[in-house]
């Protein structure tokens, strides 16, 4: 195709479930969000679209979800990605944007010091994870941008999610984002949507936990708590249906 040296806008559309197919037109990497430069994709469309963009991630069959929250990440070049539209219009793609940072730059490291839970399920050969970020001035509600729902342009066989501290309860969140303060008033809602009779292991990775805080897994069908920031700490589950609604905290 031609080699693009000004800005390039795709018209994007609420059809359908109002997932559309994008991809970077310019054969430069890209600042996805604030956090890898004040001029960002992500940003420049906030008006457009839901403030999240999903990759999917061929070697592991899972989607990759990126928001405002999410640490620096770059689209690498001609990268296609899914955005979900809240209004018709056209996407913006920029000059400004471009950087010429290398692809061996570990873009998706974990530079901050914010207290954040990054859940994992295993079920076979599939594993899937859904994350958790205590931010100041963020709410148990929806905050656009901040919250991620699930990638839902098609049914997979195995989902990890979480729902609303506050509000809607057909949210379906890949990253959550809840006020930096009072953690032990805010009790999660976790879903798992897996095969029935199929054996899930659920594991953690707690980063920054505040002094004198732990972090739990509740199965309320099992009536157990089990601790998950310890080292090597795992929980096993059968799913005797394939949605687990109300189970899990």
């Amino acid at each position: 195709g031609d080699l693009h040296t000004d800005d390039v806008s795709v018209a994007i559309s609420t059809g359908g479930n109002g997932y559309n197919l994008v991809g970077n037109p310019y054969p430069t990497y890209l600042y996805g969000n604030p956090n890898a430069d004040a001029t960002n994709l992500l940003t420049a469309n906030s008006s457009l679209i839901d403030g999240t963009i999903w990759f999917w991630d061929s070697d592991n069959e899972l989607w990759v979800t990126k928001n405002l929250s999410s640490n620096a990440f770059h689209i690498q070049p001609l990268q296609g990605f899914f955005v979900k539209t809240i209004t018709a219009g056209d996407f913006s793609f920029t000059e400004a944007m471009q950087t010429h940072e290398s692809n061996s730059n570990p873009f998706y490291k974990t530079t901050n010091s914010r207290f954040e839970i990054d859940l994992s399920i295993a079920s076979g050969k599939l594993n899937r994870k859904t994350s958790i970020r205590y931010i100041d001035g963020k709410t148990t509600s929806f905050d656009n941008g901040y919250d991620s729902n699930i990638f839902g342009g098609y049914a997979s066989e195995l989902e990890l999610y979480t729902g609303l501290v506050d509000g809607n309860a057909s949210k379906k969140l890949a990253i959550q984002s809840l006020p930096n303060e009072n953690y032990e008033d805010m009790i999660i809602p976790v879903g798992v949507t897996a095969d029935a009779d199929s054996e899930i292991i659920f594991s953690a990775e707690a980063l920054n936990v505040p002094t004198g805080y732990k972090v739990f897994l509740e199965d309320r069908l099992k009536s157990t708590f089990t601790r998950l920031d310890e080292v090597n700490a795992k929980y096993t589950a059968t799913v005797t249906d394939t949605s687990t609604e109300g189970r899990f905290f």
